[in-house]
């Protein structure tokens, strides 16, 4: 019987279950397409090694007496054309000047320099060292000398600053590195000595560039801070001391503590790896070791934010992360690399309407751009009107990870209908550099790179007399080009 009541009963629900299940049959199983209020555009990655301004591999000019010859035009051309690098360590030694004054010969090759890598599109991280023998001492003049040299190098630095990327600190001990020196205390610092050599260094260079030092524990010693004074975002780029000073490893992997780098390795890590999100790290590598191997090169690299690397040395090395496949991963993402993903721009334009661009993107790379970086909208007319929009954001901002930009600005009243193109350029605000496309940031995706001009291709839309049209009511508005 109880079985019976339970056949009744399923046989009462059967329709019940069967009928939802026919009625969605029924349906087509693809959503109905929608009209979008925007258009989009979509972008594919670039994975190959390109040129672009403040990052990625060095190569090492060194500048030995005052009898050598500048660095020529067309080995600065090889340079960038063929190995895709953008930056020159220049580092001249001045052991001929133990005594006196620098001489004007030796000017004169420093001013040509500046002027052949303006020239090249390229930028130079400057040093200034006495000797590059530990076997030849002294190894550095007196300190009153080396603060004289400093001074009379001051209006070449500051005239030719637009091509300097950085500093390093140099001028102390052998190589400039701060650890042999007849002049600053060794082995134990004098580092109110070297205090003097670094505070004459930040009024030689305009207040926003850097000047990388060799440990983490000279630029604590140097300011009196600890470890836990790391910058933060408020003190970022703001031109107080510590936030001109960066780092510089030069046996990067080398050893547990790459070769006396670190003293206190897990705390100085520690700091180093909070301090470098807004202060430049670079160097090269000295020794194959363990340390070397792929995996911990590309989490060192990452965690300290690397932005530049001697493309000769260590070969070893070099050749370490050949063999396991991770070179061009690590060159690459030296600092920074930008990847599009998408852009939206809103449909029902008009002249003088509103305009919201919406760009997604990301920063690959390892850190962000360390120097000033202008970010601007190019809005081109298929008739070649061309109109700009400065936006507010600061690129040296842009940290690895997801960026979103949202745009939101008025077109002009008297724009002409018809198609347009619209851009991103990240131009270097220096004077000279501005409309020079080497020294414009490239976004790492295939088909948007316009060489001529250093613009970033990012999507098209068409202006119409539109009634559905949202006037724009504010102040941030397209101009026209030329400023």
């Amino acid at each position: 019987m109880k079985i019976d009541n339970l056949k009744k009963t399923t046989l009462f629900f059967i329709p019940f279950l069967i009928l939802p299940v026919l009625l969605h049959s029924c349906k087509d199983p693809k959503p109905e397409p929608v009209e979008l209020d925007y258009y989009v555009q979509h972008y594919e990655p670039l994975d190959e090694i390109i040129f672009n301004p403040e990052r990625g591999h060095y190569t090492h000019r060194g500048t030995a007496n005052q009898n050598a010859a500048p660095i020529s035009v067309s080995a600065l051309e090889t340079v960038r054309n063929f190995h895709k690098v953008s930056l020159v360590l220049t580092i001249y030694y001045l052991g001929e000047f133990m005594e006196g004054a620098i001489s004007d010969q030796m000017m004169g090759i420093i001013e040509q320099n500046m002027t052949n890598l303006r020239e090249t599109g390229l930028k130079c991280i400057v040093r200034f060292a006495y000797k590059s023998n530990v076997n030849d001492e002294p190894w550095d003049p007196s300190p009153d000398i080396v603060l004289q040299h400093i001074e009379q190098l001051t209006p070449v630095l500051q005239q030719n600053s637009d091509v300097i990327a950085l500093a390093e600190a140099g001028f102390i001990g052998v190589w400039g590195e701060w650890y042999y020196t007849s002049s600053f205390g060794y082995p134990e610092a004098d580092w109110p000595l070297r205090k003097q050599v670094i505070d004459a260094w930040m009024e030689a260079l305009p207040q926003n560039r850097m000047i990388m030092v060799r440990t983490p524990k000279y630029k604590t010693n140097l300011f009196n801070i600890t470890l836990a004074d790391y910058l933060n975002e408020t003190e970022a780029y703001s031109g107080i001391p510590k936030a001109r000073i960066g780092h510089h490893n030069d046996c990067f992997l080398a050893s547990h503590n790459d070769y006396g780098t670190y003293s206190n390795i897990y705390a100085e890590k520690d700091y180093l790896e909070m301090d470098t999100r807004f202060v430049c790290m670079g160097g090269e590598t000295c020794n194959p070791s363990v340390y070397c191997e792929c995996d911990n090169a590309l989490t060192e690299t990452a965690r300290f934010h690397w932005s530049y690397l001697n493309k000769d040395y260590h070969t070893g090395v070099l050749n370490i992360w050949e063999d396991g496949n991770c070179y061009q991963d690590i060159i690459m993402r030296l600092g920074y690399r930008f990847l599009l993903d998408s852009t939206t721009v809103n449909k029902n334009l008009s002249p003088g309407s509103a305009i919201t661009l919406r760009i997604a993107m990301k920063n690959d790379g390892y850190a962000a751009p360390f120097n000033p970086r202008e970010a601007e909208l190019i809005l081109e007319h298929a008739d070649g009107n061309t109109y700009v929009l400065p936006i507010q954001h600061d690129p040296r901002f842009w940290l690895p990870g997801e960026i979103n930009l949202s745009i939101e600005a008025g077109l002009p009243i008297d724009a002409p209908l018809g198609d347009y193109t619209v851009y991103l350029h990240l131009p270097d605000p220096e004077p000279l550099l501005r409309g020079n496309p080497f020294y414009s940031i490239r976004c790492s995706n295939t088909g948007i790179w316009d060489e001529d001009r250093g613009y970033n291709k990012l999507i098209g839309f068409t202006l119409t007399n539109n009634e559905e049209s949202v006037m724009y009511n504010g102040d941030k508005l397209f101009t026209l080009m030329p400023r």
